[in-house]
């Protein structure tokens, strides 16, 4: 409530002398006391407004602070898995390329002991066969 007082009935006086009825002069200085007298302490102000924007600041620095906290996390874990899947496939190609050297060098082996019992055969039917 207001300490300065509101002088409705001169207020009445006027709005009467400026031409409205008894009725509208009343309703109208019913409106001025009824603002006059409204509890203006529930309405924002910028002192108000400056702390809940302070408040939200400061939230949201937590809140970005946390976020990077979990994305930094995520990122070491990520990075863990990744290296160890690196490493997995390192030696599965490296099982592999041990697999295939030995296929090739029995293969190769293979060839040459074919070549040789086909040369010595060769050799041997020449050694026989009549000049």
């Amino acid at each position: 409530m207001s300490l300065v007082s509101l002088d409705t009935l001169a207020i009445a006086r006027k709005l009467q002398a400026a031409g409205f009825s008894d009725v509208q002069a009343e309703a109208m200085t019913g409106v001025l006391r009824d603002a006059h007298e409204a509890d203006l302490s529930t309405l924002v102000t910028k002192v108000d407004l400056k702390a809940e924007l302070g408040l939200l600041k400061s939230e949201l620095g937590t809140d970005t602070a946390l976020v990077r906290s979990d994305l930094n996390a995520e990122s070491a874990l990520l990075r863990s898995e990744l290296k160890s899947e690196i490493s997995l496939v390192r030696s599965d190609l490296r099982t592999e390329i041990a697999d295939t050297r030995y296929e090739i060098l029995k293969w190769v082996l293979s060839a040459i002991g074919f070549q040789t019992i086909v040369v010595v055969g060769a050799i041997v039917a020449l050694t026989k066969s009549p000049h």
